[in-house]
């Protein structure tokens, strides 16, 4: 299935009022491919049960290497006990990640308020364009 796919499954489940199964621990770390780190599984299977449900997968990718991204999401997550409004409030600057972290706007990130609407440009007569 694609994603465009498994978007569409997802947009009529949550349309139909039907909740998508919940996968258990097992199958959510068979499907995440962990092979490279064999050793480390029952610890990543314990940390899997303890996090939240909507942030299982993100946690599975960040620690199968796939996605930076998720990496970066699921630890401040885990940092600030699975909140995302933490997360927006985190007081941390000095973290190395604080100037990436998940769950806030590019502008807030950035440091800038976001840019005012331009205004309309008046010629020296008077007329418009």
């Amino acid at each position: 299935m694609n994603r465009l796919e498994a978007l569409a499954k997802a947009r009529d489940a949550r349309h139909s009022g039907v909740q998508p199964s919940v996968k258990s621990t097992d199958e959510m770390l068979k499907e995440a491919n962990l092979d490279r780190l064999a050793g480390e599984i029952a610890k990543i299977a314990k940390r899997l049960q303890d996090t939240p449900e909507t942030m299982r997968r993100t946690y599975l990718r960040a620690v199968s290497g796939k996605s930076k991204p998720a990496a970066i999401k699921a630890f401040c997550a885990e940092c600030v006990g699975w909140d995302r409004e933490e997360v927006r409030r985190c007081t941390a600057p000095a973290c190395p990640l604080y100037p990436y972290r998940p769950f806030i706007g590019k502008s807030k990130r950035a440091g800038q308020p976001k840019p005012a609407a331009a205004e309309p440009v008046l010629f020296k007569n008077g007329d418009n364009p």
